[in-house]
């Protein structure tokens, strides 16, 4: 167990998943960089929360109850699932959205 002055911290399970929520934020906001044609200005408030809740889950994750844990497992999968979802779909709509762009300069109707 690692001892500093007012850190008592011993890496189990939940420092596994802290680390795996802040490397979520950190792809969030470099998401956020590179394609910044589907992000949004919202982004930027999920990603500073992802880090800092990762960031007391490392600190204060090997005190928690066993279901507490299972709760911040079971947060964790269905903010991913619905996280890559969204991302997915703002990128289908940004596909779309270009798409009808090179249609109505193109002089093509569209047949929907």
């Amino acid at each position: 167990m690692l001892t500093l002055t007012f850190l008592n911290h011993g890496f189990d399970i939940m420092s596994l998943l802290s680390l795996l929520i802040v490397l979520c934020s950190i792809t969030l906001y470099y998401t956020r960089s590179v394609n910044y044609k589907i992000s949004r200005e919202s982004d930027i408030i999920l990603v500073i929360s992802l880090f800092l809740s990762g960031l007391v889950l490392f600190i204060n994750g090997w005190k928690m109850d066993p279901v507490l844990q299972l709760k911040q497992w079971l947060d964790f999968f269905s903010i991913g699932y619905l996280g890559y979802s969204c991302l997915r779909l703002r990128g289908l709509l940004y596909s779309l959205i270009e798409d009808s762009k090179i249609n109505k300069d193109n002089n093509v109707r569209d047949e929907y």
